[in-house]
Formats: structure tokens, C-alpha cells, sequence
């Protein structure tokens, strides 16, 4: 069966709201399965639901436009909240495909404060625009794909989000190929590819470049681990994290790869967070060409990032579901074949009473473009979730590559070079502590000021 929503009374001039004319030829696809085209035109609409059994075609030259307003979204369930506002809803759904070559447009800086220097009145301007109105409540994600298997985002273009684009939660079996995601860099969480609680999902030859992070991966305890994970020839670009793990207390991370992937513009390629007794096993990056960059003032660039601890006070506050499990877990984790041009240092750390073993960064070249100013790491606001507030003195531990709390650690083939104008004052090459069964195998540094690489022991120093 084959639906044109023009058939079902969408005009597509871009001012009508059309949701009810494309939820009409979406619902009547959806009873028997089949196909919903959405020809070239723009179409103003609030929240689509897409069933069962139904590809969503939208063609080369069609837009859907999401409303300006609040009021033509439909709220899920329960007292208005922060994220229950969406575009197209695919809820408990199987064999969906949304592709065609057309566009989303989420009219994001309708829904954001516009003076100079936004602020809430608490929060000082800090290099992003805020949302509007105490609840945040905007459409975001712009898609959602939630409880659904075998599913397929294709070959269309999300611009402008108010908030996240894409999230995909307690789903098996996800593909998302060839999605162009364009957000504005300083919009509020515009974060592009969500992944929480997922198995088997596939994102491939994707482009992204937003104000949040570009890809991140969560999971939560009640609804299962994120395992099989696998991202590949992306070209990435992030205010914050090009990928980021988070896994909090409970929460269980298996095989996790990413291959193949350009960074620039980034503050982090990869930031990899525990928290609170969380379990994570076997994950793999390699083949990365990485050009950070950060848009000031609120974030410092690390390329590699690992921070596991446990959930500090004002978390657990902050949440009542959460609740510090103990120690973390973390076996096997590589970084290898990479290219990094970066200011900032390779930061992998870890509290003392986490078992965190089997690290390897091998065929690393970590391109040093200038000094950081490794004071600012002392108090990094707002970021706090994202730095080590356990382990202050590794946070500004003067070294390109800072290894805290790691158990059998291999090193092959790791070089820093200094690639700017003039000397970098004051950096050892590796600082280790509270390492132990390293293997150092053809680490390679530029001239220090001491012309020796120093390597930090345990509290006991060795040149």
C-alpha cells in the first residue's frame, strides 16, 4: 500500500499545519504496512506517530517542518517534562524505515533566549543559548525511536533542532545510514545521535556537527546494557564529546567499536564516563584523525578521555534513582591507529578503588598545537559531571598523556610531537600513578626542557 500524504489533505506550503492530514496517511499505512510518501513541498507539522510496517519516504525536495509551537506537540503521559515533546515518535514498533533524501527542519532558535548574552538569571552567559521557559519544553529529540526493532533512519538531513535530534532507547537491531546532521553550536543539548539501552545498533557514514555531544551512549539498569555497538566512517564535529559513554550506577556497556571516524572542532573525541559501580567490557577505537577544537569559555579540550568514580554528592541529589553501587568495572579498552592535533593531553583516570584493567593505546600520534592553560582545570565550570572532582592534582597534572588508577596498561607506538611556533614550557611526556603491569614499548616525545621523558610512579618519580 502506497500513501501520498497530499491524498490525505497536506497542502506542504509551509504555513498550514498539515499533522493531521500526515498522521492520517501514516495511520493508514500503519494498519496493513506499506509506504508514506511526503512529496517535494514543506510541510508544518507537530508530533507524527509512525507504526508498524511502514516506510516514511520523504523525497528529495520535501521538508518537514516542525511547529514553532508548543501547543501541537503531544505530551506523553504524566506532568510536562523535559524531553516528552517530539517531531516523529516510533514507539513499540518493528520493520520502520524513514528515508527518502528530504529534510527535517526543527526551527530550533524559535524555542531559545535570543539577547546577546542569554542567561537564566543564575547562570551566566557561558558560550550557548539557553531553552526558554523553566521546563525546557521544546520538541526534542526531533525523532525518537523507543521498545522497536529493526529499524532503519536513512539517507535525510535533520537541521536546526531546539534540542537533541535523534534518541534511540531499549531498541534491538538499529540502522542509521547516511544522516546529515546540521545544529546550531551554541543551541542548548542539541546533541545528534542518542543511544540508550540499545543492542545492535549500526551507525554508518553519517556527518554531524552540533552543540552537544555528537554521538553519546547511555544506559540505565532497569532497562538492560548497551551492547553491540558499532560506528563507523563518520565525520564528527562537537561542542563537546564527538563520542561519549556514560554509564552510571547499575548500567552495563559490552562490545562497543567506532572505526573510521574524523574529528574536528571538538573538545573531546572520546569521552568515556563510569559512575557509581558501573561495568563496562571490551571497547575498541581505532582509526581516528582528530582535530580538537573548543568554542570558549566553557570547555578545555581533551582528545582522550576517561574519567571513572564514584557519583559525587550533588548527583546524587540531584537524582533519586540513582545510588552509588560500589566500585566501577572496566576490562578492555583500546585507542589505537590515531592522529590527534590537539593542545590538550590524553587524560585516562580512575579512582583507586576501581578495577580498571587491560588499557592499550597503541599507533598513537599526539600533535601538540600549543600550551593550555592547565590552571582552568582546577575549578571547569559548568562541566563538573565531566571532571574528576576526587583527583584534582590529575587533573592538572603537567603531561600530555596522564594515566591514573590503571591496571596492565600497554603503550606501542605513542609520539608526541610539538607542532607549534615555540617551546611548550613546563609538560613532562607521560605521568603514571597508581599504575601498575605497564608495558612502554617505543614511547616517543619531543625534546622537554629536561630532555628526559618523566614518568611518575606511584608518588615516586624516575627520569
Amino acid at each position: 500500500m502506497t500513501c501520498n500524504v497530499r491524498d490525505y489533505g497536506a497542502v506542504g506550503d509551509g504555513t498550514t499545519l498539515d499533522t493531521a492530514a500526515i498522521q492520517a496517511a501514516l495511520d493508514a499505512c500503519g494498519e496493513t504496512g506499506g509506504e508514506v510518501t511526503i512529496p517535494a513541498g514543506t510541510y508544518l507539522a507537530g508530533t507524527l506517530y509512525v507504526r508498524s510496517r511502514t516506510v516514511l519516504n520523504l523525497t528529495p525536495g520535501a521538508t518537514l517542518l516542525a511547529s514553532k509551537h508548543y501547543e501541537d506537540y503531544e505530551s506523553e503521559p504524566g506532568p510536562p517534562r523535559r524531553g516528552n515533546h517530539n517531531l516523529i515518535r516510533i514507539l513499540n514498533a518493528h520493520d520502520v524505515i524513514v528515508t527518502g533524501g528530504g529534510r527535517i527542519e526543527g526551527q530550533g532558535p524559535a524555542h531559545w533566549d535570543t539577547p546577546d548574552e542569554p542567561s537564566d538569571g543564575i547562570i551566566p552567559w557561558r558560550g550557548y543559548h539557553l531553552a526558554e521557559g523553566s521546563l525546557e519544553l521544546r520538541p526534542r529529540p526531533l525523532i525518537v525511536v523507543r521498545d522497536c526493532r529493526d529499524v532503519r533512519i536513512e539517507d535525510i538531513s535533520l537541521l536546526d533542532a531546539p534540542g537533541s535530534n535523534l534518541a534511540i532507547g531499549g531498541s534491538q537491531r538499529v540502522w542509521v545510514t547516511r544522516v546529515n546532521i546540521l545544529a546550531s553550536m551554541i543551541g542548548p543539548n542539541t546533541d545528534g545521535i542518542d543511544i540508550n539501552s540499545c543492542r545492535d545498533v549500526f551507525i554508518s557514514g553519517c556527518h554531524i556537527e552540533n552543540g552537544d555531544d555528537a554521538i553519546a551512549l547511555f544506559t540505565k539498569p532497569h532497562i538492560g546494557p548497551t551492547e553491540r555497538i558499532h560506528i563507523d566512517n563518520c565525520t564528527l564535529s562537537s561542542r563537546t564529546c564527538a563520542i561519549k559513554i556514560l554509564i552510571r550506577a547499575g548500567g552495563t556497556f559490552r562490545q562497543i567499536t567506532a572505526n573510521g571516524i574524523t574529528v574536528h572542532n571538538s573538545e573531546r573525541a572520546v569521552g568515556l564516563y563510569m559512575r557509581g559501580g558501573a561495568t563496562a567490557e571490551d571497547l575498541a577505537f581505532s582509526d581516528f584523525v582528530v582535530a580538537t577544537g573548543c568554542t570558549p569559555p566553557n570547555f578545555l579540550e581533551k582528545p582522550l578521555h576517561l574519567d571513572v568514580r564514584s557519583l559525587a554528592e550533588d548527583e546524587l541529589a540531584g537524582n533519586s534513582r540513582l545510588v552509588q553501587l560500589g566500585p566501577n568495572h572496566l576490562t578492555g579498552l583500546s585507542f589505537s591507529n590515531m592522529l590527534i592535533r590537539s593542545p590538550g593531553r590524553i587524560l585516562l583516570a580512575a579512582e583507586e578503588q576501581d578495577v580498571v584493567r587491560g588499557i592499550q593505546l597503541s599507533d598513537i600520534t599526539l600533535q601538540i598545537t600549543g600550551p593550555q592553560d592547565l590552571e582552568a582545570f582546577r575549578d571547569p565550570k559548568p562541566s563538573r559531571t565531566q571532571n574528576n572532582w576526587t583527583l584534582p592534582h590529575v587533573r592538572v597534572a603537567p603531561a600530555h598523556v596522564v594515566l591514573h588508577g590503571l591496571d596492565d596498561v600497554d603503550l606501542h607506538h605513542v609520539q608526541v610531537l610539538n607542532c607549534s611556533k615555540a617551546p611548550v614550557q613546563g609538560m613532562h611526556g607521560m605521568w603514571l600513578e597508581h599504575v601498575t603491569g605497564e608495558q612502554v614499548d617505543a614511547f616517543r616525545t619531543y625534546p622537554l626542557q629536561s630532555g628526559f621523558i618523566r614518568v611518575y610512579r606511584r608518588r615516586t618519580t624516575t627520569a
